[in-house]
């Protein structure tokens, strides 16, 4: 990743340079190092922002991990049990996670259950069937994590996520920087006003391109589907195929 962290610097910097050479004249003055160090700065900063948000992630990652893990190993009846899930369950009940994330609501309805109630109310039942939707997440992203190749997580980041959160908390933060070093290096290139109207374009264009790679990406997952009908269920949420080798893993 620092490969990709040193030629984001050195394309913003040396952007920078191309602009200010091409507008100062000959010799250049000591002034147009304080552009090309603003936009250094600026580089740094993202690039600071993208690995701080990529740790970040991989904390959530192994926080939820350590979560699920104590959730296999949770015995209502025990009392250190109980103890040692909601050590583990903590720091991902703090961490925060998505509404969508449905198992991590129940997961967090549990501690609190755990946390509020007496052992004798809480039902056994529920609690088993929430561990087995647990041991089935973890073995449907060991599985896809050995045997699909890393296009099909993204088509169908269900099966096997992991590292997906990873990827995107690094690569927004430069994303995001790259636009805003691009509307900087167009308005001291072409100007204020002309600027604007070339940052106007370059955002409707990035936005045009975005609906169509999703529809493409649509149409990629109908298809997918169709021609891998053994990675999921009738009512179409994926699962492990039988011929998957769990003593594999």
């Amino acid at each position: 990743m620092w490969k990709v962290y040193l030629f984001y610097l050195l394309a913003i910097v040396g952007a920078t340079a191309t602009v200010k050479l091409a507008r100062s004249p000959w010799p250049p003055t000591v002034t147009l190092l304080v552009p090309i160090c603003w936009m250094a700065a600026l580089a740094s900063l993202t690039i600071a922002w993208s690995g701080v948000a990529k740790v970040v992630a991989r904390r959530k990652a192994l926080e939820r991990r350590r979560a699920l893990d104590a959730l296999d190993a949770l015995n209502l009846t025990s009392g250190s049990s109980r103890a040692q899930f909601l050590a583990a369950a903590g720091p991902f009940m703090r961490s925060g996670w998505p509404d969508e994330d449905e198992l991590a609501n129940r997961l967090g309805a549990l501690v609190s259950a755990i946390r509020s109630h007496p052992t004798s109310s809480i039902d056994f039942g529920r609690l088993e069937e929430l561990q087995q939707a647990a041991r089935k997440l973890r073995e449907l992203e060991a599985w896809s994590t050995r045997w699909q190749p890393s296009w099909v997580r993204t088509v169908w980041p269900e099966l096997g996520a992991r590292a997906d959160p990873v990827v995107a908390a690094s690569v927004a933060p430069l994303t995001v920087g790259g636009i805003l070093a691009s509307a900087v290096l167009v308005g001291m290139a072409v100007g204020p006003l002309w600027g604007a109207l070339c940052y106007l374009v370059l955002v409707s264009l990035c936005g045009v391109l975005l609906g169509i790679a999703e529809r493409r990406l649509d149409r990629l997952r109908d298809r997918f589907r169709m021609a891998a009908p053994d990675l999921f269920s009738k009512d179409g949420s994926p699962r492990i195929p039988e011929r998957y080798d769990r003593t594999r893993n």
